[in-house]
């Protein structure tokens, strides 16, 4: 039977039980671990884990002291090149680029406010509600409710649902955009 040279289990130490047949097991975590999801998945299961970036690789390494010499950061896939010419930045454009359940909730609430003291504001969100996001409503009520308030505020003056789209298309607009917002609510990686 075949052997696989590396099986990659993305965001889950768990799902490295389907690999044992590897000659290596790689974990590619994207999002904060739970301390007892990473305590009970031997370590014997996973040659490297590989995380997005520092700040991911001091707020998880500490709680796996046993595998500290597995750790690898990556890039988070970002094209670091600059183009020569930069297209022209809309002064008050803002961009909103990650779950709505880590913290868009909070600029929604707010965008009448800033709208009041920026007239011409706008604030553009990529993301959107995919049939996974709609899988996790069932075993966690509280992201329908969020769905549902993003989805009555979304309508006000101003605010441009785009969804999702290539990190390509993403990475042009954001050069077209002066303010990043992110109210956080989730230690994002």
């Amino acid at each position: 039977a075949l052997r696989p040279d590396v099986f990659v289990a993305w965001r889950s130490f768990e799902t490295c039980q389907f690999g044992r047949r590897a000659k290596a097991r790689w974990v590619w975590l994207h999002d904060v671990q739970s301390f007892d999801r990473v305590l009970q998945t031997p370590d014997d299961l996973y040659d490297k884990v590989i995380v997005l970036s520092e700040f991911q690789r001091r707020i998880t390494q500490p709680m796996m002291e046993f595998a500290k010499d597995k750790f690898v950061t990556s890039r988070n896939g970002i094209d670091l090149q600059i183009p020569d010419i930069l297209p022209a930045r809309h002064i008050n454009r803002f961009v909103y680029t990650s779950s709505p359940n880590r913290g868009l909730l909070h600029l929604l609430h707010w965008w009448p406010d800033i709208k009041a003291k920026v007239k011409d504001a706008e604030l553009h969100i990529f993301y959107g509600f995919t049939d996974f996001w709609k899988q996790c409503e069932r075993g966690d009520p509280s992201l329908l409710k969020v769905r549902l308030e993003v989805e009555e505020l979304r309508t006000q003056p101003g605010i441009i649902w785009r969804g999702f789209k290539s990190n390509r298309d993403l990475e042009n607009f954001m050069l077209t955009t002066n303010l990043f917002v992110y109210p956080s609510t989730f230690p994002e990686i």
